[in-house]
């Protein structure tokens, strides 16, 4: 019986070990991708570099959201938020942004507000959330199709948005999230907004998931650990 045991724990232990190593290959290729992307040759010095392609924070999921709202704030549309999907598939407000501090309590309501659904949400102006970037033009009829809740109508209404933008959050072909942008003014997205906001996307989708690859890993290292 004790050799069987210690045969059990073996092969338990090595298991554990496969598992973190193959987590810790993912997140130091996610990790050099990163690197790469920073490191890329850029424009010359005397041209600003957009902040969309900066480097996100990499030190943990909710700092990697919180500084993308930030960055989406204040270099594509008035205020952000970005919806992520949970590991099981849940999709809630994770992070949100005002360009100017006074309406940031506006969007607090939105913090923790989520969409169950995969497709999107139709409005009478198009597909908000859907699987393609998409510019809608924001009415009455509009925002009662968009918001889930009365308190979130109520938080869509404070913010008074002509125009909202969304871009899905992408990993291959599996939906991560939503980042939303709003802006009072009419026609203040463009095609560029749009092409910068998908930049964005891409960014947040690759530092999600390696805060999540390395969550895994910490968690592994901790369960190995406690087997002595």
């Amino acid at each position: 019986a004790p050799l069987t045991y210690r045969a059990a724990a073996l092969v338990q232990l090595g298991v554990v070990f496969l598992i973190t190593t193959a987590v810790a290959l993912i997140v130091g290729t996610l990790r050099q991708r990163e690197l790469d992307r920073a490191n890329a040759p850029g424009p010359p010095d005397s041209a600003l570099a957009d902040p969309v392609d900066a480097p996100l924070p990499g030190d943990s999921e909710r700092a990697i959201v919180a500084e993308a709202a930030r960055r989406a704030a204040d270099a594509i549309g008035e205020w952000a938020t970005i919806r992520v999907r949970d590991e099981a598939g849940r999709l809630a407000c994770a992070a949100v942004a005002h360009r100017d501090a006074s309406g940031e309590p506006l969007l607090q309501p939105l913090l923790g507000a989520g969409r169950i659904a995969n497709g999107g949400r139709p409005t009478p102006a198009g597909i908000w959330g859907g699987s393609e970037p998409v510019i809608l033009g924001i009415n009455d009829r509009v925002l009662d199709a968009l918001a889930a809740t009365p308190a979130e109508l109520a938080a869509y209404r404070a913010l008074a948005p002509a125009q909202l933008l969304t871009v899905p959050v992408m990993i291959g072909a599996e939906s991560l999230g939503v980042l939303e942008l709003g802006a009072r003014a009419p026609a203040v997205f463009t095609d560029s907004s749009v092409r910068r906001a998908e930049r964005l996307a891409a960014r947040i989708a690759d530092g999600v998931r390696w805060a999540r690859a390395s969550a895994r890993v910490d968690a592994g290292d901790r369960r190995f650990r406690m087997l002595f």
